[in-house]
């Protein structure tokens, strides 16, 4: 598929047309290539390895798509997601980079709400959150 040359900084309509328009092909697999040669430079996509997630990890990485795949290892997801992790990047031969929460801060704040204390606390969600941890 020819990549589509158009000027982002000062056509962004056609953008958001051709996009909308690649949106309405039902087959993920042709909606992602479009997408991903309409727009330039870094796509990302971000995966729980739900099973959602791995259609769309498939779509991207069977056509060999040059969109990063990401994710997030909190260090307390199931061991059944660890697993499916190693098949997903041994079946394409893709790693996929992994973003962790920082150390120390998560050393502070076990240490000051207990290993579950932000399940307790209404507040302390909306504080993590607005922290990006």
């Amino acid at each position: 598929m020819a990549t589509i040359e158009i000027d982002q900084q000062h056509d962004p309509r056609s953008v958001l047309d051709l996009l909308s328009d690649a949106s309405r092909d039902h087959d993920l697999m042709k909606r992602l290539a479009t997408i991903r040669n309409i727009l330039q430079g870094r796509i990302v996509f971000t995966t729980s390895f739900g099973i959602e997630d791995q259609a769309i990890a498939h779509a991207i990485l069977a056509q060999d798509l040059e969109i990063e795949v990401v994710t997030l290892d909190t260090g307390r997801l199931f061991e059944e997601t660890y697993v499916l992790w190693t098949r997903t990047e041994r079946r394409y031969g893709r790693r996929f980079r992994t973003f962790y929460p920082d150390h120390a801060s998560l050393e502070a704040l076990v240490a000051r709400q207990g290993v579950d204390g932000f399940f307790a606390s209404v507040r302390e969600k909306k504080l993590l959150i607005a922290h990006g941890r």
